[in-house]
């Protein structure tokens, strides 16, 4: 019965089309054509046409499959797994490829090389569809990535960021720098005419602006300058503006056998001078005469004694605690000479940084001899800084006068003056460095503008030259209302005193000597300053200048109210108390002037000549 049914099959399959075998294969077709003699098997047909129906089964089927190396070239239809998996399936054991033999073949949605059309963007695409990174390659080198989490690598296999690119990245518009490129925001080119690279800003053909920099920058390089550090040294106490004349602010008085004085330096004022915190070693005087003595009979002995204080100003008393205390130095038969007289202290004063400090020289002589030698003098210094008590008939042995030995020929007083110290123990010392930094250097000029096209209107003076269009700050520059403050109250306000720095109102009548022995206005940094500190910051300079102003229109009033005594002498020619007070107060007249003046006025009112004061 089988055979009988195999039988009629083949007769009905001959029936159905002419099979046709050669040594060249086997041809199935409906007209007895003979195979391609290339083809082991060639099928054709005729309408209607019918296809090749191969094996059909699930994965599991598939994979049931005894395949060997032989079974290379095996292929099955599979059924399951519409997602993924269905479709045509081949065995390749041969392929030094990745992965498992059985290889997928296309299911009809792959990518041509020519192209696709009716794609839908929305299910259509080239990538994973799980969490696996998206490689591309040629010669079968990775060349970009995109990660699975979406970061792009381009030379990179790990990227970090969401381009992140191993190597360089050229940008380049060479034939048409305003045309090629959309022009829009955030557009960077590269203009082979300026030889930069331009970002837009604006979203016109004007609007690209250069990126890099064009200054040199240079990194952790040496560089040399100075620097302010506390060390051995010395800090001279406030500015030189005037000379001793009485005794009020002179140590060392002619016709006196004895005498106290004390001094106060307030700690901002010695922080501000450059005194370090530490041991002071010795004090000094800048003398500008000799004693014109040099009996022993009459040299001075001295005794000098540095203590703390919570005093900010002399009222009328001594301080009791500083004369109690053992004296730091002692000077021995010293007849003085012009110069820096120098005060050793054997027992060395410490200053903590941070209390006011008082000097006690208390002082006798053999006899009321020799010249009352001059020092440099801080006038005014805004406050009463000096104590004073002489001796002027009899003489007391020893350094007995203070405010508990009244009477006994002693005259007292405090000053608002006070006699230059220069302090010698720890300083702030310019120190040379040579350092190493990161800056920049531009051969070019530097200009801040706030209007656009200002710094194009000609305002450009050439390289090396900072110049901006409202104002140039540091951030040091200060209030100067203390130099009127000074000048008419006689000392500046507490919310102020930090703000002074070193001014000191040089008197008109002191000033042409200043000039003279310093060689540059008051409050300005001298040359050794120059050179020792650099080049004085813009603040300084800025704040130096508008005190030199302040103080300049201040010498025009004084000469002014000058001027105006002179008219009303030679106007009226009569003594007058209300000219002779006006005489008393002038400020920027000597007392010898002043004297002269007096005397000249009450010559005129006799109709005789005076002698004027010689300068």
């Amino acid at each position: 019965m089988k055979r009988t049914l195999l039988r009629s099959t083949l007769t009905a399959l001959v029936a159905a089309c002419a099979l046709t075998a050669s040594a060249q294969g086997v041809a199935i077709n409906s007209t007895g054509a003979a195979p391609d003699p290339l083809a082991m098997v060639d099928v054709t047909g005729v309408a209607p046409v019918r296809g090749l129906l191969i094996p059909r089964m699930t994965e599991a089927d598939r994979l049931a499959i005894p395949v060997v190396a032989a079974s290379n070239g095996l292929w099955v239809y599979q059924t399951d797994d519409n997602t993924t998996q269905h479709g045509l399936w081949y065995y390749d054991n041969a392929c030094a490829c990745p992965g498992p033999a059985w290889r997928r073949m296309a299911d009809g949605r792959g990518w041509n090389f020519g192209g696709n059309t009716g794609t839908n963007d929305a299910v259509n695409y080239i990538g994973t569809a799980d969490a696996t990174d998206l490689v591309f390659r040629t010669n079968n080198v990775e060349r970009m990535r995109v990660a699975a989490t979406g970061e792009v690598g381009i030379g990179n296999p790990a990227p970090a960021e969401a381009l992140h690119v191993t190597g360089g990245v050229r940008l380049d518009d060479p034939v048409n720098a305003n045309g090629s490129i959309g022009n829009l925001s955030g557009t960077i080119r590269y203009n082979p005419v300026s030889t930069y690279h331009e970002g837009n800003v604006n979203n016109t053909p004007a609007g690209y602006q250069r990126l890099e920099n064009a200054e040199q920058r240079v990194v952790n390089a040496p560089y040399e300058g100075f620097q302010l550090i506390c060390g051995p040294g010395s800090a001279t106490g406030s500015a030189y503006t005037g000379n001793s004349t009485n005794q009020s602010n002179t140590p060392f008085v002619t016709a006196n056998s004895s005498g106290r004085v004390q001094y106060i330096f307030r700690a901002a004022e010695l922080t501000a001078l450059g005194l370090c915190p530490g041991n002071v070693t010795e004090i000094a005087l800048y003398v500008l005469d000799d004693d014109n003595t040099s009996a022993p009979a009459t040299a001075i002995n001295a005794e000098i004694t540095l203590n703390n204080t919570a005093l900010n100003a002399f009222a009328g008393a001594f301080d009791a605690a500083t004369i109690a205390l053992p004296p730091n130095g002692t000077l021995t038969n010293l007849t003085i000479g012009s110069g820096i007289l120098p005060m050793a202290l054997t027992t060395p004063y410490f200053w903590n940084g941070v209390s006011n400090v008082i000097i006690d020289i208390c002082w006798t002589r053999g006899g009321n001899v020799g010249v009352s030698p001059r020092v440099q003098l801080t006038t005014p210094v805004g406050y009463n800084a000096t104590r004073y008590g002489v001796v002027t008939s009899l003489p007391i042995v020893g350094c007995t006068i203070d405010d508990a030995n009244p009477g006994g020929g002693i005259t007292r007083g405090q000053s608002n003056s006070r006699p230059v110290f220069r302090f010698t123990g720890q300083a702030l010392t310019p120190q040379p460095i040579v350092q190493n930094a990161d800056y920049v250097r531009y051969g070019g000029g530097l200009m801040v503008e706030e209007t656009p096209g200002w710094a194009a209107s000609g305002v450009f003076q050439g390289p090396g030259v900072i110049r901006a269009e409202n104002a140039v700050y540091d951030g040091t520059i200060q209030l100067s209302d203390h130099v009127f403050d000074l000048y008419f109250d006689g000392q500046v306000r507490e919310e102020d005193r930090g703000r002074t720095g070193n001014y000191h109102y040089v008197p008109l009548a002191a000033l042409k000597d200043h000039l003279a022995s310093e060689r540059h206005l008051p409050g300005m940094p001298s040359r050794a300053d120059w050179e020792q500190q650099g080049t004085p910051s813009l603040g300084r300079l800025s704040t130096g200048l508008w005190q030199a102003i302040e103080t300049q229109a201040l010498y025009i009033g004084e000469l002014e109210q000058q001027l105006s005594i002179l008219e009303d002498l030679v106007a009226k020619g009569e003594r007058s108390a209300e000219l002779e007070q006006r005489i008393k107060d002038t400020r920027g007249l000597r007392p010898d002037q002043k004297e002269y003046l007096l005397r000249l006025m009450g010559a005129s009112a006799e109709g005789t000549e005076e002698e004027a004061p010689k300068h």
